[in-house]
């Protein structure tokens, strides 16, 4: 069985609002500072996307984080290296790593920086800011995933 809280509900019963990219952004979020804005997962769908082995969505969700840096750090060179291609890849990899884990700002933000190099231009720093937070988000909810054993 997995467990997360990461589709907690208020007293109220209603899900919590969560702030979209930009209003992250223009209200300078950072990585340290949006513990309450985890992007929610839905694992019964990621357990079903790895075929129902939990020890293959145990050994994803432990590769995801040094992965995700790795590729975000890519399309930061990539774009101070004004190299459109490796940009353009490096966003495409990490747009679909965030996609398997539902982490949708993410992948969103992922697709921005993808689509712009596409079109010959390597994005705005916003755009990366963007992608930096929400790729943050993304690592921090996946790791909150827990595999319990079986009884």
């Amino acid at each position: 069985m997995i467990e997360s809280h990461l589709n907690r509900e208020d007293a109220a019963g209603s899900q919590p609002k969560t702030p979209t990219p930009a209003d992250r952004v223009v209200a300078g979020f950072s990585p340290e500072n949006f513990e309450d804005t985890h992007p929610k997962l839905n694992l019964d769908a990621l357990v079903i996307r790895c075929g129902g082995d939990y020890q293959l969505v145990e050994t994803l969700a432990e590769m995801f984080p040094p992965e995700a840096l790795k590729l975000l750090h890519n399309v930061e060179l990539a774009q101070t290296q004004r190299d459109l291609r490796g940009l353009q890849l490096a966003a495409h990899t990490l747009k679909g790593m965030c996609s398997m884990f539902d982490a949708v700002e993410a992948t969103e933000a992922a697709m921005e920086l993808e689509m712009a190099a596409a079109s010959s231009d390597f994005g705005s720093k916003a755009q990366l800011e963007s992608l930096q937070i929400e790729v943050h988000r993304a690592i921090n909810m996946v790791s909150e995933i827990k595999i319990q054993p079986r009884v």
